[in-house]
Protein backbone atom coordinates (compact mmCIF):
# COMPACT_ATOMS: atom_id res chain seq x y z
CA UNK A 1 0.00 0.00 0.00
CA UNK A 2 2.79 2.43 0.84
CA UNK A 3 4.25 1.81 -2.62
CA UNK A 4 0.90 2.65 -4.20
CA UNK A 5 0.78 5.95 -2.33
CA UNK A 6 4.38 6.68 -3.28
CA UNK A 7 3.71 5.99 -6.97
CA UNK A 8 0.50 8.02 -6.95
CA UNK A 9 2.29 10.90 -5.21
CA UNK A 10 5.05 10.84 -7.83
CA UNK A 11 2.45 10.99 -10.61
CA UNK A 12 0.56 13.79 -8.89
CA UNK A 13 3.75 15.78 -8.32
CA UNK A 14 4.48 15.40 -12.04
CA UNK A 15 0.96 16.57 -12.90
CA UNK A 16 1.48 19.55 -10.61
CA UNK A 17 4.77 20.39 -12.31
CA UNK A 18 3.20 20.17 -15.77
CA UNK A 19 0.17 22.25 -14.83
CA UNK A 20 2.42 24.85 -13.17
CA UNK A 21 4.54 25.11 -16.33
CA UNK A 22 1.35 25.48 -18.36
CA UNK A 23 0.08 28.18 -15.95
CA UNK A 24 -3.18 26.21 -15.56
CA UNK A 25 -4.62 27.12 -12.13
CA UNK A 26 -7.57 24.74 -12.48
CA UNK A 27 -5.30 21.73 -13.04
CA UNK A 28 -2.88 22.96 -10.37
CA UNK A 29 -5.80 23.17 -7.95
CA UNK A 30 -6.86 19.62 -8.81
CA UNK A 31 -3.32 18.28 -8.34
CA UNK A 32 -3.03 19.99 -4.95
CA UNK A 33 -6.43 18.64 -3.88
CA UNK A 34 -5.44 15.10 -4.85
CA UNK A 35 -2.07 15.46 -3.13
CA UNK A 36 -3.93 16.68 -0.05
CA UNK A 37 -6.08 13.56 -0.17
CA UNK A 38 -3.00 11.36 -0.52
CA UNK A 39 -1.60 12.91 2.66
CA UNK A 40 -4.98 12.58 4.39
CA UNK A 41 -5.17 8.85 3.59
CA UNK A 42 -1.74 8.45 5.16
CA UNK A 43 -2.80 10.45 8.25
CA UNK A 44 -0.37 13.25 7.39
CA UNK A 45 -2.75 16.05 8.29
CA UNK A 46 -0.48 19.09 8.18
CA UNK A 47 0.65 18.59 4.56
CA UNK A 48 -2.95 17.71 3.66
CA UNK A 49 -4.12 21.10 4.97
CA UNK A 50 -1.37 22.90 3.05
CA UNK A 51 -2.40 21.23 -0.23
CA UNK A 52 -6.12 21.83 0.39
CA UNK A 53 -5.61 25.52 1.16
CA UNK A 54 -3.45 25.88 -1.94
CA UNK A 55 -6.09 24.07 -3.99
CA UNK A 56 -8.73 26.42 -2.62
CA UNK A 57 -6.75 29.54 -3.57
CA UNK A 58 -6.04 28.24 -7.07
CA UNK A 59 -9.64 27.10 -7.55
CA UNK A 60 -10.87 30.57 -6.66
CA UNK A 61 -8.36 32.11 -9.10
CA UNK A 62 -9.62 29.81 -11.85
CA UNK A 63 -13.31 30.35 -10.92
CA UNK A 64 -13.54 26.55 -10.78
CA UNK A 65 -16.74 26.08 -8.80
CA UNK A 66 -16.82 22.34 -9.49
CA UNK A 67 -13.31 21.98 -8.11
CA UNK A 68 -14.19 24.13 -5.10
CA UNK A 69 -17.05 21.74 -4.28
CA UNK A 70 -14.57 18.89 -3.99
CA UNK A 71 -11.90 20.87 -2.13
CA UNK A 72 -14.34 22.18 0.48
CA UNK A 73 -15.77 18.65 0.85
CA UNK A 74 -12.28 17.25 1.46
CA UNK A 75 -11.53 20.00 3.96
CA UNK A 76 -14.75 19.18 5.79
CA UNK A 77 -13.79 15.53 6.09
CA UNK A 78 -10.33 16.42 7.37
CA UNK A 79 -11.68 18.97 9.86
CA UNK A 80 -14.21 16.40 11.15
CA UNK A 81 -11.30 14.24 12.29
CA UNK A 82 -9.59 17.14 14.06
CA UNK A 83 -9.62 16.55 17.81
CA UNK A 84 -9.44 20.25 18.70
CA UNK A 85 -12.64 21.68 20.22
CA UNK A 86 -13.57 23.59 17.05
CA UNK A 87 -12.98 20.66 14.67
CA UNK A 88 -16.64 19.82 14.14
CA UNK A 89 -17.61 23.50 13.79
CA UNK A 90 -14.98 23.93 11.08
CA UNK A 91 -16.08 20.67 9.45
CA UNK A 92 -19.66 21.94 9.38
CA UNK A 93 -18.61 25.28 7.86
CA UNK A 94 -16.42 23.72 5.13
CA UNK A 95 -19.02 21.08 4.31
CA UNK A 96 -21.86 23.59 4.20
CA UNK A 97 -19.78 25.71 1.82
CA UNK A 98 -19.20 22.62 -0.33
CA UNK A 99 -22.97 22.10 -0.45
CA UNK A 100 -23.53 25.72 -1.56
CA UNK A 101 -21.07 25.25 -4.43
CA UNK A 102 -22.64 21.88 -5.34
CA UNK A 103 -26.05 23.57 -5.52
CA UNK A 104 -24.59 26.39 -7.62
CA UNK A 105 -23.10 23.88 -10.09
CA UNK A 106 -26.11 21.53 -9.85
CA UNK A 107 -23.82 18.57 -9.07
CA UNK A 108 -26.42 16.14 -7.72
CA UNK A 109 -23.92 13.37 -6.97
CA UNK A 110 -21.83 15.72 -4.85
CA UNK A 111 -25.00 17.04 -3.18
CA UNK A 112 -25.89 13.51 -2.09
CA UNK A 113 -22.40 12.85 -0.70
CA UNK A 114 -22.24 16.21 1.02
CA UNK A 115 -25.67 15.82 2.61
CA UNK A 116 -24.42 12.48 3.96
CA UNK A 117 -21.29 14.12 5.35
CA UNK A 118 -23.38 16.86 6.96
CA UNK A 119 -25.59 14.19 8.51
CA UNK A 120 -22.57 12.52 10.10
CA UNK A 121 -21.08 15.78 11.33
CA UNK A 122 -24.39 16.86 12.84
CA UNK A 123 -24.84 13.44 14.43
CA UNK A 124 -21.51 13.92 16.23
CA UNK A 125 -22.67 17.40 17.22
CA UNK A 126 -25.84 15.77 18.63
CA UNK A 127 -28.16 17.75 16.35
CA UNK A 128 -30.24 14.70 15.48
CA UNK A 129 -33.14 16.54 13.82
CA UNK A 130 -30.91 18.32 11.31
CA UNK A 131 -28.78 15.17 10.85
CA UNK A 132 -31.94 13.25 9.88
CA UNK A 133 -32.88 15.91 7.35
CA UNK A 134 -29.46 15.73 5.68
CA UNK A 135 -29.40 11.92 5.73
CA UNK A 136 -32.88 11.81 4.18
CA UNK A 137 -31.78 14.36 1.57
CA UNK A 138 -28.74 12.23 0.73
CA UNK A 139 -30.99 9.18 0.28
CA UNK A 140 -33.56 11.08 -1.80
CA UNK A 141 -30.94 12.42 -4.20
CA UNK A 142 -29.13 9.07 -4.41
CA UNK A 143 -32.40 7.36 -5.33
CA UNK A 144 -33.14 10.07 -7.86
CA UNK A 145 -29.73 9.41 -9.43
CA UNK A 146 -30.17 5.63 -9.25
CA UNK A 147 -26.77 5.47 -7.55
CA UNK A 148 -26.69 2.24 -5.54
CA UNK A 149 -23.44 3.09 -3.72
CA UNK A 150 -24.77 6.43 -2.53
CA UNK A 151 -28.08 4.79 -1.58
CA UNK A 152 -26.18 2.26 0.52
CA UNK A 153 -24.08 5.00 2.18
CA UNK A 154 -27.21 7.03 2.97
CA UNK A 155 -28.85 4.01 4.61
CA UNK A 156 -25.64 3.36 6.55
CA UNK A 157 -25.72 6.94 7.89
CA UNK A 158 -29.42 6.66 8.73
CA UNK A 159 -28.69 3.43 10.61
CA UNK A 160 -25.77 4.96 12.50
CA UNK A 161 -27.90 7.88 13.62
CA UNK A 162 -30.80 5.65 14.63
CA UNK A 163 -28.54 3.22 16.48
CA UNK A 164 -26.63 5.92 18.30
CA UNK A 165 -29.73 7.67 19.59
CA UNK A 166 -31.94 4.67 20.36
CA UNK A 167 -34.32 4.66 17.38
CA UNK A 168 -34.00 0.88 17.02
CA UNK A 169 -37.07 0.54 14.81
CA UNK A 170 -35.36 2.63 12.14
CA UNK A 171 -32.06 0.74 12.56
Amino acid sequence: LAGDFRNASIDLEEALTLSTKAHDPEQMSKAHRLLGSMHYYQRQYQPAWIHYYTSLALGRTANDDAGLVRTYRCMGVLAAEDTRPDGLDRALAYTDTALQFAIRTNDRAEMSSIHGNLGLILMHMKDTALARIHNDSALFIARELGDSLRIMKAWENIGQLAGRYGDHERT
